[in-house]
């Protein structure tokens, strides 16, 4: 559990520090559009907000340096120093990690050409300076397609107000620039509404539609570890798959209409694993013993989130279960359960292993669940 531990610890900082810099970052952009219309009061004078400006920015600069730190040294994904430095290069979600990598480029050249000031034309910097507007929607999309809290709604509150606050910002400058061209105005002020309509769409089709770490990019192998990671995040309990553990609970069966039973196994894990799972097998009474299964179900995760998984069996041989589960996100997880059963109780092993189950198509038909003795398992 140490390298979890110490794994979760960079994670926390990648995320959190990600965070404050689009917030850093949206301030800077507003407060230097402010600075660009000459915005200034009795209490805030322009000098005032130009050093504000200054001093948003070189702390976003800090903020950003550690961003790219803890991403590059955290063991879990595969992301270089070359990924850091060359945009879309990175083995890991290499479209949404490169723009973050590109807006890092462009920030770091505004920040370079500002430190050098005085050696350029006003022209050039101003030319490099505008730079700044860019490498923000760039952010954006970055902490969208890439952020592991995108679903909670805190966070999307936060993006959304970076989006507003910057959004009103422009409208502002482009009607101190354009105070008499009103086409101008109003070509800005649509420019505004596409960025918002383009960041809403993006959102909703993609990082908040199920499947999206597949989708985005990630590599199969951090598909299973990503839940588990987020899982473990929460309470602390579950390391990276492959890994097993002892299991204990109990089996109930109960008779349907028509025949069918109905076996529930409910199971929790042992040790320094805590975790449980459901598994429903629903069917009729076999000839020979047992029960041949026609639909299954089944539900895993920690004691935080016991449904983080869901999915069903795709093999039953004899006392032997194999689940193929998937989390929201569409990350999949294979288990494997060794069961000894003694009436209602049962006993046994866990295996979990990232990826897809050995076996996707439905259980067959003879498959049997086996009681102590070739019973029903302590109806």
């Amino acid at each position: 559990m140490r390298g979890l531990v110490s794994t979760q610890a960079l994670w926390y900082l990648t995320r959190g520090s990600g965070l404050v810099t689009l917030l850093m970052l949206s301030a800077t952009v507003v407060v230097g559009l402010s600075t660009a219309r000459r915005a200034e009061s009795e209490r805030w004078p322009r000098f005032a907000v130009g050093e504000l400006h200054r001093r948003l920015a070189l702390t976003s600069v800090v903020f950003l340096a550690l961003h790219v730190l803890t991403a590059v040294t955290d063991p879990f994904a595969p992301i270089g120093w070359l990924s850091a430095v060359v945009p879309f290069v990175s083995a890991y979600r290499p479209i949404w990690l490169g723009f973050g990598t590109l807006s890092v480029d462009l920030f770091v050249a505004i920040l370079a050409t500002s430190l050098v000031r005085r050696h350029l034309s006003e022209r050039l910097w101003r030319a490099v300076h505008w730079l700044a507007y860019l490498s923000w929607p760039v952010a954006v999309f970055h902490t969208l397609g890439t952020g592991s809290d995108v679903r909670e709604g805190w966070f999307l509150a936060l993006v959304a107000l970076c989006i507003f606050a910057v959004v009103v910002a422009l409208v502002a400058r482009l009607g101190y620039s354009f105070a008499t061209n009103v086409a101008a105005r109003l070509a800005g002020g649509g420019a505004a509404l596409v960025l918002l309509a383009g960041v809403g769409a993006f959102a909703a089709l993609g990082p908040l539609r199920p499947n999206w770490a597949a989708r985005s990019g990630t590599p199969v192998a951090q598909l299973g570890a990503s839940a588990h990671r987020a899982a473990g995040a929460a309470v602390g309990t579950l390391p990276n798959p492959p890994y097993e553990a002892a299991v204990a609970g109990r089996l109930t069966t109960t008779a349907l209409a028509g025949g069918a039973e109905r076996i529930v196994i409910e199971l929790a894990t042992s040790g320094s694993i805590a975790a449980s799972v459901a598994l429903t097998l629903v069917g009729t009474p076999a000839a020979g013993g047992g029960v041949s299964v026609e639909r299954t179900s089944a539900t895993y995760g920690p004691s935080g989130s016991p449904t983080l998984y869901t999915g069903s069996a795709v093999a039953v041989e004899g006392s032997r279960v194999t689940l193929a589960l998937a989390d929201a996100a569409g990350a999949r997880l294979s288990v494997v359960l060794a069961l000894n059963l003694s009436g209602s109780s049962v006993s046994g092993t866990l295996r979990a292993e990232s990826g897809a189950a050995a076996a996707l198509s439905p259980p067959a038909s003879g498959g049997e669940r086996e009681g102590a003795d070739g019973g029903d398992g302590g109806s």
